[in-house]
């Protein structure tokens, strides 16, 4: 399944907590971290203003998939959100306008 995720910094009360926690972030990131390999990564993206960004990603394991997401909890809060591509919710959409018209 396909998914897209959304993360923004976990704000903290100052300037200095807010460095400290992306100091540690960083450090995660640039020890070698990767998703796990039940999901591929099809983009990361970061915001140019630097307070979040996205992942589109495929993957059939929810429980990797939840693994992954908890290592950042703790600097990050996320939205994730299952997602069809154009071309495979437009006949599914056409069937479901059929169903509701039937029902008018």
């Amino acid at each position: 399944m396909k998914f897209v995720l959304t993360w923004t910094n976990r704000a903290n009360s100052d300037a200095e907590a807010n460095l400290e926690s992306v100091e540690s972030s960083q450090k995660l990131l640039t020890s070698g971290w990767q998703p796990g390999p039940e999901a591929t990564m099809r983009e990361w993206l970061v915001r140019c203003d630097g307070s979040g960004g996205f992942a589109v990603l495929e993957t059939d394991d929810p429980g990797a998939l939840y693994r992954d997401i908890a290592t950042w909890n703790s600097w990050l809060s996320f939205e994730l959100h299952p997602v069809l591509d154009i071309t495979e919710s437009t006949p599914l959409l056409a069937q479901a306008i059929g169903t509701a018209k039937g029902a008018m």
